[in-house]
């Protein structure tokens, strides 16, 4: 939809330019990151015995928001898993 481009487009511009794959992120911001996505993702959590993929999903959002992303990324994560989780459920 015209709606989601619109948000996808704002996401892309808001938050690209600041991301470094070289930055290296500090234990209290690997922490901050896992509480963002913690908070989006809902129960997983690293180390329990979740769905690999689920883990996954986690690693990712904690490696892009140490990286620069922000919580646009975190949401969008959130978004795609739950999506995953349905289309799993078919």
């Amino acid at each position: 939809s015209a709606e989601s481009a619109a948000y996808f487009k704002r996401a892309d511009d808001d938050q690209m330019p600041q991301l470094s794959l070289l930055a290296t992120c500090s234990k209290a911001d690997e922490f901050e990151a896992k509480q963002t996505c913690s908070k989006h993702l809902g129960h997983l959590q690293e180390g329990h015995d979740e769905n690999a993929d689920e883990t996954a999903f986690l690693n990712d959002c904690i490696f892009d928001l140490c990286h620069g992303a922000g919580e646009t990324a975190a949401e969008l994560a959130a978004e795609l898993l739950a999506s995953t989780r349905a289309i799993g459920m078919q």
